[in-house]
């Protein structure tokens, strides 16, 4: 796995281990074979939660894996194996933690985003497209700069993106007070633009104001970035 891809995992099963630590169970995050009971010393499970009664015994057991690596670290028959251990133990469960948008959040929080000087140049070259009947280019080259702007700003203010997506983001940082109302509402209304262009549709309302407002969206942004530094 990637440096990127290890710490992703690792926070997914911290927040997985979080979660059952606020329903009252004991959880243990990679845990060594003393840990665990007996029926679970030749695994190597990647959670562990356990809920115990007022004597200290067992009530609820529950074994996470967590499943974000690849390639896998159990194989498939290794996996049906554990799964059918744990279930013929009274008061014990397996569960699965798949893929999901909230890994796909956290992965996407720690990529690199396009640094400040190639978005700059995109701006103009998004520009000089505008001037040669390349509106749709212009556009979508204009909304990657922006998106890049804002991934920027919610890094320097320590935005946490929970949920993946542009809309999400944007509804994060007007929150925020990262982002202007003028502008959120306008990135609002021209999404299902960028949209249509993206995929390949006619955008026949498509003009020269809104690459002008995108490109002064852009502007502001970056005006924005500039004097935090």
């Amino acid at each position: 796995m990637t440096s990127v891809a290890e710490e992703v995992h690792h926070r997914i099963e911290q927040e997985i281990a979080e979660t059952y630590r606020n329903l009252e169970y004991i959880v243990y995050v990679d845990p060594k074979p003393q840990e665990l009971p007996p029926f679970l010393q030749s695994f190597r499970p990647e959670i562990v939660a356990i809920k115990r009664g007022e004597g200290g015994e067992i009530q609820e057991g529950v074994v996470v894996f967590v499943k974000t690596r690849t390639p896998q670290s159990v194989t498939l028959q290794q996996l049906e194996y554990l799964i059918r251990v744990v279930q013929s133990q009274p008061g014990w469960r397996f569960e699965i933690a798949t893929r999901s948008s909230r890994e796909t959040a956290l992965l996407n929080a720690l990529l690199p985003v396009l640094s400040l000087d190639k978005i700059k140049r995109q701006i103009k070259l998004a520009q000089a497209l505008a001037q040669q009947e390349g509106a749709e280019s212009a556009f979508l080259l204009l909304w990657i700069a922006v998106e890049a702007l804002l991934r920027h700003q919610s890094r320097l203010d320590d935005v946490e993106i929970k949920q993946e997506g542009t809309l999400p983001l944007l509804s994060l940082l007007y929150t925020d007070g990262s982002l202007e109302e003028e502008d959120y509402y306008q990135l609002r209304n021209l999404f299902s633009l960028r949209n249509k262009i993206a995929h390949g549709f006619e955008a026949e309302e498509l003009s020269s104001g809104a690459i002008e407002r995108l490109a002064s969206i852009a502007n502001n942004l970056i005006t924005q970035l500039s004097n935090a530094a």
